[in-house]
C-alpha cells in the first residue's frame, strides 16, 4: 500500500529511507495537530483522493510505534504536544505559574504551525497576553489575523510593483556571483561588510558564492553553517563505510585520498604514502578494476599485465591495501567479530578515530580545529545515544551498516559559523525578512526555490494539503510575496539577480514573484529572461560575451529591465591574483637532443601545449576512468597483436588458424591486464575487440596467401636512437615500428602502424591537412619510420612502403592501407618539416599564442591556459567600508 514494489527484508537502507519518510510525515502533520488516522478519514470524505488504504496502513504503523515507545518508557514529541493540546481543550490543564501574567510577543511571524497557534489561543484566554508585531503599514491591518499571520486570500492576487533597476537577469551561476560582486564594488565604500547581506534561496549556490567571494578578497559567513556532510570527519566516516560495504577500487581510492588516512599511512611508510596519488591513478588507468576484495573478503592477485619493468603499480596498490586493512581490522572485526549490537560499535569507532586523528587538544580559536571539534562533539552525542539503546531495539549489524545508520543521524546537522563582523552574511530566503542590513543582494531568484512549491509529493499533494488546512502552494505564495514586499519597502538598496541557466546548462524559469505585475511589465520581464535584444542581450551578444565558445567566463554583458547595462565581472581597475596561463613563455631547462617520431605531431599541433607536457611534465592523471579510453584501447590491442605476431608460423596460417591464435592471445592478455574482476565496460570492450580481431584474421589470412611475411614487431633502434643531423648538429629520432612485413618474391618491405580508430583513415589524410599550396604536414610518424628502419638488424632493401594496418570498428575496412601519395619529393618535404621543428626545439622556448592555440575547453590542459575557465572577479580596494 505504501510502495509500488515491496522492499526486500535485508534492504536495510531501503527500510531506513522509508522510516525517514514516515517520520517526516508524522512530524509535519503532528505540527498541525493532525494524525495519520485523521488524514485517512479526510481522504475518505470526498472525491479526488483514493489514498485511504495507505493512510490506514500508516495509522497502524504509528499505533504500533507509539505502543513500543510507551513500553520502553518513552514519549513521542508530536504525541506529547497533541495530548497537551487535548488537555487545554478539555480545560484539564492550567498555564504554568511562571508564565501567568506574562506577554508573548510574536515578531514578524507571517505563519504559525497549527499546534502552536492553538496553544497560543488557549493560553491567551488564561491570563497570558499574546501580542503580534506586524511589519506592514497600518492600512494593511485587516490582511493579518489576530496572531499576526497572513490571511492568504488577501495576498494571492497582489502585485509587487518592483521598482526599475532592481532586477538583473544574467546567464549562468558564475555570472550571478559576478553580478553580486560587481554590485558590492558599485557601493563605493558607502557600506561596511556588516551592512550588506547576500540572500541565497538555492543552497546549492552557496559554495560557488563562497569561492567567488574568497577569490575577490571578501570573507563570507554562511549563517546556516557548514552542513555536517561537508565536514572532513563526516567524509572520513562516509568513505570508511563505503569501502567496508563495496570493496571497490573507487571507494578504496577515495578513502586513501582522505587527508586523515593519508597522514596515518605516512607514519607507517612515508615513501609509499608519498606515491599514493601516482600509484592509484596509474594502476587504475591501466587495469580498470571493479572490486579488490570479494564478498568473502578474499584478496586475489592484482593484474600486472601492461606494466613496464620498474612500474610496480599493482605491487604498490597491494601494499596500500594490506596497510589499510590492518588499520581498520580492529574496527571492522576479525573472523567471528564482524557483527555486533549497535550499542557496541561506538567504542570500536572511538578507538579507530583516536588512532587516526591522534590524541591532541583541539582549539576553538583555530578555524579548522574548531570545525573538527564541533563535528566530534556532534558525533559523540549520537554515539552516546546509541550506547544507551535498550536491549529491545539494539539490533546486530556489521561495520558498514553501523556507519550508514550513524551517518543518517548526523547528516541533517550543521556546524554553526564563528562570529565575524568583517564578513558578508549569506542568508537563506526565510531569514532575509528580519535581517536589518540596509543592503540586500539576492541571487537565484528562480523557480522552484522562490517561491517554494510542492509539485509531486507522493503522500501530501497540494490538493490534499489544502483540504487538510496545512501549508500549501497558495499559502507559500502569499508568504513569499509578503516577505518580498516587506524587503523592498525596508531596504536602502535591493538587487534581485535571476539566472537563465543552471550549473549544468539547463534552462531556468524566472521566479513567479518577478511576474506579479501588470501585463506589460510581465511581458518585458519575460523578454528580458529570454535574452530579447529589446530587454537584454540576444543569443549573439551572449555568445560574444562568453568568448564565442559557449563557456561560462563570468563576463555576460547583460542589462536590467530598463535597458541599462548590468555590471557583471571585475569592476574597472580590479585585478585577479591568477594569471592564465601562468607562464606565457616556457623555457626548457635542458634543450632536447632527441624526440620520438610521434612527438613531432604534438609540437606541430601546438608548441605551447608541447612545452607544458614535455618541459613542465603536465600530463592528465586520474582514476576516474570507467572504460578504456581510445589510447588505452589502442595500447591493449597493440599488446594482443604483438603477442600474436610472436607466435611461430602465424604468417603462414589460413584465416581460421589466425583467428584461433588471435582469440587465444586475447583471452590470455585480457586476464593479464584486467584480472578476474574488471569494470563492466572493460568486459564489453574486450568482446568488441574480439569481433575486430576476427576481421583481422580474415585480412591477415589473405596477406598470408599473397606471400607476405612478418619480419619484426615492436622494432626500435638502440639508444639514443637514429642520428638525424640538422645544420651540422646531431639529433636523434626515437620510436617503435609496430610491424615490419616483407614480400620476398616482390622485394617489397612495409613499415606498418596499427590503427584502432572507429573508421579506417588513409595515412595521407592523417599526416597532411589542407588543399593545394596550403597543404601542410601535421604528422611525421610514418615518413620518419624509414629513418628508424635504417638502424634495425634487418637487411631492408628494394621498395619500402609505409602505411597502416587498420583495426577499426567498421569491420569491412580492416586491413593494410599504404601511403601511395608519397614519393621522394613529399618525403623530402616531410624531412624538412622535421628539421624545422628541431631548429625550434633547440631554441628551448615556446610562447603562448591564444589565436593559434589548439587547446580547447575540454582539453586536460584547458584550465592551465584559461580555456573555458571562469574568470575570477576582484573587488576594488575600498569598495566596502
Amino acid at each position: 500500500a505504501l510502495l509500488p514494489e515491496p522492499l526486500e527484508s535485508g534492504d536495510d537502507a531501503g527500510w531506513d529511507a522509508l522510516a525517514g519518510t514516515i517520520l517526516t510525515l508524522h512530524r509535519e502533520l503532528g505540527a498541525e495537530g493532525l494524525t495519520f488516522e485523521g488524514v485517512a478519514d479526510r481522504t475518505a470524505e470526498g472525491p479526488g483522493f483514493s489514498d485511504e488504504a495507505r493512510w490506514q496502513v500508516l495509522a497502524g504503523v504509528r499505533k504500533r510505534a507509539l505502543g513500543e515507545l510507551r513500553r520502553l518508557g518513552w514519549m513521542d514529541r508530536e504525541e506529547a504536544r497533541r495530548r497537551a493540546l487535548d488537555r487545554f481543550r478539555a480545560g484539564r490543564s492550567d498555564v504554568p505559574r511562571g508564565v501567568t501574567g506574562r506577554t508573548v510577543i510574536l515578531v514578524g511571524v507571517a505563519e504559525l504551525p497549527g499546534v502552536t497557534r492553538e496553544l497560543l489561543r488557549h493560553v491567551s484566554d488564561r491570563s497570558v497576553r499574546v501580542q503580534a508585531l506586524i511589519h506592514a503599514p497600518e492600512s494593511r491591518a485587516d490582511d493579518f489575523d489576530a496572531m499576526g499571520c497572513l490571511r492568504t486570500e488577501r495576498w494571492t492576487s497582489e502585485r509587487l510593483e518592483i521598482p526599475e533597476g532592481v532586477i538583473r537577469v544574467v546567464d549562468r551561476p558564475g555570472d550571478q556571483a559576478d553580478t553580486i560582486l560587481a554590485e558590492m564594488a558599485a557601493l563605493d565604500g558607502r557600506f561596511g561588510a556588516e551592512e550588506i547581506t547576500v540572500g541565497v534561496p538555492d543552497a546549492d549556490v552557496v559554495p560557488l558564492l563562497e569561492d567567488r567571494m574568497g577569490a575577490a578578497g571578501l570573507d563570507a559567513r554562511v549563517a546556516a553553517g557548514r552542513p555536517m556532510d561537508r565536514t572532513a570527519l563526516f567524509r572520513l566516516l562516509e568513505g570508511l563505510g563505503a569501502w567496508l560495504r563495496s570493496r571497490t577500487f573507487e571507494d578504496f581510492a577515495a578513502l586513501l585520498r582522505h587527508p586523515v588516512v593519508e597522514r596515518r599511512l605516512a607514519t607507517d611508510d612515508p615513501k609509499l604514502a608519498a606515491r599514493i596519488p601516482d600509484v592509484l591513478d596509474r594502476f587504475q588507468s591501466l587495469h580498470l578494476q571493479a572490486v579488490l576484495v570479494d564478498d568473502t573478503r578474499t584478496r586475489s592477485s592484482l593484474p600486472i599485465g601492461g606494466e613496464r619493468e620498474g612500474d610496480r603499480f599493482a605491487a604498490g596498490v597491494d601494499a596500500l591495501l594490506e596497510r589499510l586493512e590492518t588499520r581498520i581490522e580492529r574496527f571492522s572485526g576479525g573472523e567471528g567479530a564482524r557483527t555486533a549490537a549497535l550499542s557496541r560499535w561506538p567504542e570500536r569507532l572511538r578507538s579507530l578515530l583516536l588512532e587516526w586523528l591522534g590524541e591532541r587538544p583541539l582549539r576553538r580559536t583555530v578555524p579548522s580545529e574548531r570545525e573538527l571539534l564541533a563535528a566530534v562533539e556532534a558525533l559523540e552525542g549520537v554515539l552516546r545515544a546509541l550506547e544507551a539503546l535498550p536491549p529491545e531495539v539494539d539490533r546486530s549489524v556489521d561495520g558498514a551498516e553501523f556507519l550508514r545508520f550513524l551517518l543518517g543521524r548526523l547528516r541533517e546537522g550543521a556546524i554553526a559559523p564563528a562570529a565575524d563582523h568583517e564578513a558578508v552574511e549569506l542568508l537563506g530566503w526565510l531569514e532575509l525578512h528580519l535581517d536589518d542590513a540596509p543592503v540586500l543582494l539576492v541571487s537565484g531568484v528562480n523557480e522552484p526555490h522562490l517561491p517554494e512549491a510542492v509539485t509531486a509529493d507522493p503522500f501530501l499533494p497540494n490538493g490534499l494539503r489544502t483540504r487538510l488546512g496545512i501549508t500549501d502552494n497558495e499559502r507559500r505564495w502569499a508568504r513569499d510575496l509578503y516577505r518580498m514586499r516587506a524587503i523592498l519597502a525596508s531596504r536602502e538598496r535591493v538587487v534581485l539577480v535571476a539566472g537563465r541557466r543552471g550549473t549544468a546548462g539547463d534552462p531556468l524559469r524566472l521566479s513567479r514573484l518577478l511576474l506579479a505585475e501588470a501585463p506589460e511589465i510581465v511581458a518585458r520581464r519575460i523578454r528580458l529572461a529570454l535574452g530579447d535584444a529589446g530587454a537584454g542581450p540576444g543569443p549573439a551578444e551572449c555568445q560574444a560575451a562568453h568568448g564565442g565558445d559557449g563557456q561560462d567566463d563570468g563576463q555576460a554583458g547583460d542589462r536590467d529591465e530598463g535597458g541599462r547595462e548590468v555590471p557583471v565581472g571585475p569592476p574597472t581597475g580590479a585585478t585577479s591574483p591568477v594569471r592564465l596561463p601562468p607562464e606565457p613563455e616556457i623555457h626548457a631547462s635542458t634543450v632536447l637532443t632527441s624526440l620520438s617520431v610521434t612527438g613531432f605531431r604534438a609540437y606541430l599541433r601546438d608548441p605551447y601545449a608541447f612545452g607544458l607536457e614535455r618541459y613542465r611534465r603536465l600530463r592528465p592523471r586520474g582514476d576516474a576512468a570507467r572504460e578504456l579510453d581510445p589510447m588505452g584501447f589502442g595500447n591493449f590491442t597493440h599488446s594482443v597483436l604483438e603477442r600474436w605476431a610472436g607466435l611461430e608460423g602465424v604468417d603462414r596460417m589460413e584465416p581460421a588458424g589466425v583467428e584461433e591464435a588471435l582469440l587465444g592471445v586475447l583471452d590470455v592478455t585480457a586476464k593479464a591486464w584486467f584480472g578476474a574482476r574488471p569494470l563492466p565496460a572493460v568486459r564489453i570492450q574486450v568482446e568488441l575487440l574480439r569481433e575486430r580481431l576476427r576481421a583481422v584474421a580474415e585480412a591477415q589470412g589473405a596477406r598470408n596467401r599473397e606471400g607476405w611475411r612478418i619480419r619484426s614487431v615492436e622494432a626500435y633502434p638502440p639508444d639514443p636512437g637514429v642520428s638525424f643531423p640538422v645544420d651540422g648538429l646531431d639529433f636523434h629520432l626515437r620510436g617503435r615500428i609496430d610491424r615490419i612485413d616483407e614480400h620476398p618474391v616482390d622485394g617489397v618491405w612495409q613499415l606498418l602502424d596499427y590503427k584502432t580508430s572507429s573508421r579506417a583513415t588513409s595515412p595521407d589524410q592523417v599526416h597532411r591537412k589542407g588543399r593545394g599550396e596550403a597543404r601542410r604536414w601535421v604528422d611525421l610518424q610514418l615518413p620518419l619510420y624509414r629513418h628508424l628502419a635504417r638502424a634495425l638488424p634487418l637487411e631492408i632493401g628494394g621498395r619500402v612502403e609505409m602505411g597502416y594496418f587498420s583495426v577499426p570498428s567498421e569491420l569491412g575496412s580492416t586491413g593494410v592501407q599504404i601511403a601511395t601519395e608519397w614519393g621522394p619529393e613529399e618525403l623530402a618535404e616531410a624531412d624538412e618539416v622535421a628539421r624545422g621543428v628541431i631548429r625550434e626545439l633547440r631554441a628551448g622556448v615556446v610562447r603562448w599564442d591564444p589565436e593559434a592555440s589548439a587547446i580547447r575547453p575540454d582539453d586536460p590542459l584547458g584550465p592551465v591556459v584559461g580555456a573555458g575557465t571562469l574568470r575570477l572577479s576582484g573587488v576594488l580596494p575600498g569598495a566596502l567600508r
